[in-house]
């Protein structure tokens, strides 16, 4: 696999998309269907303050994606969620994943003092260890980070390329 990703904010859904979305699918997961249904409606589209989608594009071609949300279980808190983190299989254990996270975590810092998630995957908690994440005892959640250093976090929509 070729070394340079480019880590991108979306302002909309992108071309590509639809292969992850699939490829998703077949491995059982419903996620990145709710991406696409929420965005289409207008209910989630990473517009909100510190929120953000971004995606991960190897020579123009999308290979993941993933995002940052308030958290919608802890309403009114400066906890945020890491949503909807997907990397094409070829592409899985070539750094695509972590840059994306690593981004998403930068993005935060500043705005949420905690970013949680759920998964449902022992080979992503294992994943989500190695980011930085804890595991968490809760309903909602499986893994959990607190932030401490600060970042100017995804204050605006203006689509800034990161290299990784």
């Amino acid at each position: 696999m070729p070394g340079h990703i480019e880590i991108t904010r979306l302002n909309s859904l992108p071309a590509g998309l639809e292969t992850l979305r699939v490829e998703s699918a077949r491995e059982g997961f419903g996620f990145l269907d709710r991406l696409v249904a929420d965005w289409t409606r207008g209910t989630n589209t990473f517009s909100r303050s510190g929120e953000g989608l971004l995606g991960a594009f190897a020579d123009g071609q999308l290979v993941g994606v993933g995002g940052l949300n308030a958290d919608p279980y802890l309403p009114g808190t400066d906890v945020g969620r890491i949503r909807h983190v997907y990397v094409l299989g070829v592409w899985r254990h070539q750094g695509v994943g972590r840059a994306l996270i690593d981004c998403l975590v930068r993005g935060a810092g500043g705005l949420f003092s905690e970013l949680r998630l759920r998964t449902v995957t022992a080979g992503a908690a294992a994943f989500y260890v190695r980011c930085g994440f804890g595991p968490v005892d809760d309903p909602s959640t499986t893994h959990s980070l607190k932030l401490g250093g600060c970042s100017n976090g995804f204050r605006t929509p203006a689509s800034q390329p990161e290299s990784s």
